[in-house]
């Protein structure tokens, strides 16, 4: 059985390093590279939930502001007809004014929201390439070219996040 594994190439040792090596990157990829992309990713977390709660609190300033308005309206149906009126146009006025300044808000967070996802994306692409590409250059130097290194982190780092997205 040995002749026959020796006779196809098999070496025993360069398989157990192979092993070994391939261990020790998983284990220095998990120490090193995706504690840190945890870490922004939990701040980037704090910071649209933070966002999030500045849109409630200028939802809860508009409906703070809409019954401001119909405190306004009862006062003025109790003056008057005319003055009655007068103040349901200008609350009419007011209420599409307060919804499109709400519309308006709602859209600046979400577009701010989409454009913190795209920054962290590119943030945590770029930062996993120069993690991984430090890791991998320190593992194999000298044993493949800085060139075939660039490419397989590529290639690994694609892979991953292909996975992670699905």
């Amino acid at each position: 059985m040995g002749e026959l594994l020796h006779a196809l190439g098999f070496d025993p040792v360069k398989f157990f390093f192979t092993i070994f090596n391939f261990l020790l990157v998983l284990w220095l990829l998990k120490k090193y590279v995706f504690g840190g992309i945890f870490k922004t990713l939990e701040e980037r977390k704090i910071k649209i939930k933070e966002s999030l709660e500045v849109a409630e609190r200028a939802k809860k300033e508009l409906e703070q502001a809409q019954l401001e308005a119909s405190k306004i309206i009862t006062q003025a149906k109790e003056e008057a007809e005319k003055i009655r009126k007068t103040a349901e146009e200008t609350q009419e006025q007011l209420i599409a004014k307060a919804k499109s300044e709400a519309e308006r808000i709602v859209k600046e967070a979400r577009l701010t929201l989409e454009q913190e996802k795209k920054e962290i994306r590119k943030e945590m692409y770029v930062q996993l390439i120069d993690l991984v590409s430090l890791a991998t250059r320190r593992v194999l130097e000298g044993v493949v070219g800085e060139e075939e290194q660039r490419l397989l982190v590529e290639k690994a780092v694609s892979k991953v996040l292909e996975e992670g997205s699905s």
